[in-house]
């Protein structure tokens, strides 16, 4: 009987192979272009747009704050990588930490580049504020 058995067993074992953490080509084929469209997807609600290809949130931005002879203070947060202008000061860097900056000015400018996204700006005083050349307001 324990013969009979393992017959019944083996043969059930040949016909439902156990399962296995492998994915067979046709299953990869089939669930892998339902997971690549998603991917696309996201990226057009992200602000992707055929008007602006060339226009994402990895391209490189400048900030100018510029003091006009009373002192200012200002704080500014990015989402993206954060560092001292072309031409700034020395000590421009330790003003940075990480995706945030902080300073002042009276007579001079402080310049940064950035990418990604401004996130947060704060001002406190009368220092002009330019964003890629163009003044804002914060």
């Amino acid at each position: 009987m324990a013969h009979k058995q393992r017959a019944v067993h083996d043969r059930d074992s040949q016909s439902n192979p156990p399962p296995t953490d492998e994915i067979e080509r046709r299953q990869y084929l089939r669930f892998g272009a339902m997971a690549v469209l998603p991917i696309f997807s996201a990226g057009r609600a992200a602000g992707a747009t055929d008007e602006d290809p060339g226009q994402g949130v990895d391209d490189e931005h400048s900030l100018l704050i510029d003091g006009v002879g009373t002192g200012s203070t200002y704080e500014f947060t990015v989402d993206g990588h954060l560092e001292p202008g072309i031409d700034a000061r020395a000590d421009a860097e330790a003003c940075i930490s990480g995706c945030n900056a902080e300073g002042a000015v009276t007579d001079g400018s402080r310049r940064y580049r950035f990418t990604g996204n401004l996130r947060a700006l704060s001002l406190r005083g009368e220092a002009v504020i330019s964003l890629d050349g163009e003044t804002i307001v914060p």
